[in-house]
């Protein structure tokens, strides 16, 4: 199997209206390996949604490489001023460490989250329970970020009554 080992940095970049609904993992990345960075990248107004029991959902990255798979878990993987905002994600998985905002479940040594902003998503799994921003991580260092007290995600009915996000 594959997964993305590098270093990507979305300048800014803001990715939206992606839509993926899938039987095995769901994310911008699927799988990411140890020692991966990913950096100023948001997405936006997107929907994920796996059908399967036993796969993972983030916008960012769906999992971290296990070796299970034949890949290495050495090393940090790094998110760093990630944004994912207005998203919908959904995980038909009953197990909470198969789903998260930013990343879902991770194999890595270590996961770093630096100056990262979550807001106006609707994310669940199982029964409808909330995603946590991260779910598994073995060490997890999470640093501080804009916080999103002033921010409200809008919302704009449009003449056929379906809505858009903005």
């Amino acid at each position: 199997a594959s997964c993305f080992a590098g270093q990507f940095n979305g300048n800014g970049v803001t990715v939206y209206g992606l839509y993926q609904v899938s039987t095995n993992n769901a994310g911008l990345f699927s799988t990411v390996d140890g020692g991966a960075a990913i950096r100023n990248i948001a997405v936006k107004n997107s929907y994920y949604k796996s059908t399967a029991n036993n796969y993972q959902v983030a916008a960012i990255a769906a999992v971290t490489s296990n070796t299970g798979y034949g890949m290495k878990t050495e090393g940090i993987v790094w998110f760093e001023g990630c944004v994912v905002a207005n998203c919908y994600l959904y995980n038909a998985s009953e197990q909470i460490y198969r789903s998260g905002v930013i990343l879902g479940a991770a194999s890595a040594d270590v996961c770093q989250i630096d100056n990262c902003l979550v807001y106006g998503n609707d994310a669940t799994y199982g029964a409808g329970v909330k995603m946590p921003i991260v779910a598994s991580v073995k060490n997890a260092v999470l640093s501080s970020g804009p916080r999103p007290d002033d921010i409200e995600p809008k919302i704009q009915e449009n003449d056929d009554k379906s809505q858009e996000f903005y």
